[in-house]
């Protein structure tokens, strides 16, 4: 199934996205040294970000019934966040701990209750209504959120859902219960998007090569859009094995927390309006550019509509 033929099966999905992942708090340490407790976890960045874009995204997280999760259920809700599928749990709320930073932030981990996504009926059926499933490389390093999303991946595939990975890999998070190196391959295998920096490809691969040997190595599993984001050095495309280079605009980065996550939103609002996947990377930089001027990863953004004006 083309990503041209989903577009024309999308009118039968009442939402765009179903984002499964981590929600947590980031204890963010500025250059004066100062802490700040900002909104965080990728899934529910891109959340937040594509709703303020005019799409209609869900979120299915796990956090603690403690002050934090307080404070992420609150924002979800000031966005008017569909929480049905955020499980509230009796451990603690994950957090990470940042430093400002220009280059890719080094993350400290105090993880909790993240793992916690158990599959549901309700969760089942918002994989088959949604166009896009978005997940992280968190919920498959432990159970049962791990069994949870593999177990949609494959719900997804029958239904006509496209499936984008975020490749987001620490090994810090890595433990007895996370998918194995030959697992993960065979998920790669059924994802029609990704979007690894990087450091996520060394990660992945375990070398550190070349930007074409990592392509090549991405194109061998048949993933139909690669988007290899370079920082400063703009983003690598490959789409139906046609690679693009697209170079960045952004002059000036105050910090680099949330852009990948920024990056991914554009790019959502641009593909689900129905942009080129040339016209949707391109906004997808102009997003991930308005992120790389501030400090954490919530952004102030316009409707889909008046952010396609800077095209």
């Amino acid at each position: 199934m083309s990503m041209q033929t989903n577009h024309m099966s999308f009118s039968k999905k009442k939402s765009d996205l179903l984002l499964i992942g981590e929600a947590l708090v980031d204890i963010f340490i500025d250059n004066q040294n100062q802490k700040h407790l900002l909104f965080g976890g990728s899934p529910a960045n891109i959340c937040i970000n594509t709703k303020q874009l005019g799409l209609n995204p869900r979120l299915c997280s796990s956090i603690g019934k403690d002050s934090y999760g307080n404070l992420l259920l609150s924002k979800l809700e000031s966005y008017h966040i569909d929480t049905s599928l955020v499980h509230r749990c009796s451990g603690k709320t994950s957090s990470v701990m940042v430093n400002q930073t220009e280059d890719s932030p080094v993350p400290t981990f105090y993880r909790g209750c993240d793992f916690n996504i158990e599959l549901t009926d309700s969760l089942i059926e918002s994989v088959k209504s949604t166009k896009i499933l978005h997940f992280s490389y968190w919920p498959l390093t432990k159970e049962p959120s791990k069994s949870t999303v593999l177990t949609l991946i494959d719900i997804a595939k029958k239904n006509n859902t496209l499936i984008s990975f975020d490749p987001n890999i620490h090994k810090d998070i890595i433990n007895d219960d996370s998918i194995t190196e030959k697992d993960l391959i065979s998920v790669l295998k059924k994802v029609d998007i990704i979007k690894p920096s990087l450091d996520d490809l060394a990660r992945l691969f375990g070398l550190d090569a070349t930007l074409d040997v990592y392509m090549d190595k991405l194109e061998s599993l048949d993933i139909n859009l690669i988007m290899m984001t370079l920082g400063k050095n703009g983003v690598y495309v490959s789409h139906n094995k046609k690679r693009k280079h697209y170079p960045t605009y952004v002059k000036k980065v105050i910090d680099s927390t949330g852009a990948g996550d920024a990056f991914w939103s554009g790019f959502y609002g641009g593909y689900l309006n129905q942009y080129s996947i040339e016209d949707s990377v391109m906004l997808a930089q102009i997003t991930s550019g308005f992120a790389l001027k501030q400090i954490g990863a919530i952004i102030d953004l316009p409707h889909i509509d008046h952010l396609a004006e800077l095209l």
